[in-house]
């Protein structure tokens, strides 16, 4: 009975001293941060096409942009947060939208990182963003990652006051918007070390009693 009583009592504090040390993520219509990590502040980088042309209210502003016509590659680089790494962080959202005018087609194609996303722009709208979480799935590295647009469009002409201007894709912003759970890389705690170190005493000292008999 002695036995058995050691041995409960030597998995239970194993038991209590591997909880003390985990980190349980919660999800559930979202990632819940879990114990021991903290909701990074939302990273923002964006990359504008052309010139910052400034309001006259001192706030507000747009991008001029580049008109891209017929075919071709554009690529441009969005940063990533000092530190960022995953794991041990986890993604809460990642997203990349990209702000233009005139797009004629569906063949405008979006591609982020070493061949790790791919999608179209939406023709029928100012913008599109896209859901790119799927690209740190695994994040070690580097600072930077690549955006690259393989556009299509056909060349056309607007009229407006009695001349003709091209009219065609006008790519004005590409906004990079991260959401992460900041987890520091896991180092056992003082009190954690020594329940887990009981434990095992307790299991080594039972199994030499039972070694000798």
């Amino acid at each position: 009975m002695g036995r058995k009583v050691w041995v409960i009592c030597a998995v239970t504090i194993l038991a209590i001293g591997f909880a003390s040390g985990a980190n349980a993520c919660v999800t559930g219509g979202g990632i819940v941060c879990p114990p021991g990590s903290t909701a990074a502040p939302t990273f923002t980088d964006v990359h504008g096409f052309g010139n910052w042309i400034q309001g006259h209210d001192g706030h507000s502003g747009y991008w001029t942009g580049i008109t891209l016509t017929g075919s071709g590659t554009l690529t441009w680089d969005h940063l990533t947060p000092e530190g960022f790494d995953v794991p041990p962080d986890i993604i809460k959202s990642a997203k990349l939208t990209i702000k233009y005018r005139k797009v004629n087609t569906i063949n405008n194609i979006i591609e982020v990182g070493e061949d790790d996303f791919e999608g179209h722009l939406n023709p029928y709208t100012g913008a599109t963003t896209f859901n790119i979480a799927g690209v740190f799935a695994t994040w070690d590295g580097p600072d930077t990652f690549p955006v690259t647009l393989n556009y299509d469009d056909y060349f056309a002409w607007t009229r407006c006051n009695h001349s003709y201007y091209p009219d065609s894709l006008k790519l004005i912003s590409s906004t990079f918007t991260l959401e992460y759970c900041n987890v520091p890389n896991p180092v056992p705690e003082p009190g954690t070390m020594m329940l887990l170190g009981s434990g095992l005493v307790g299991l080594a000292g039972w199994g030499r009693k039972k070694f000798r008999k």
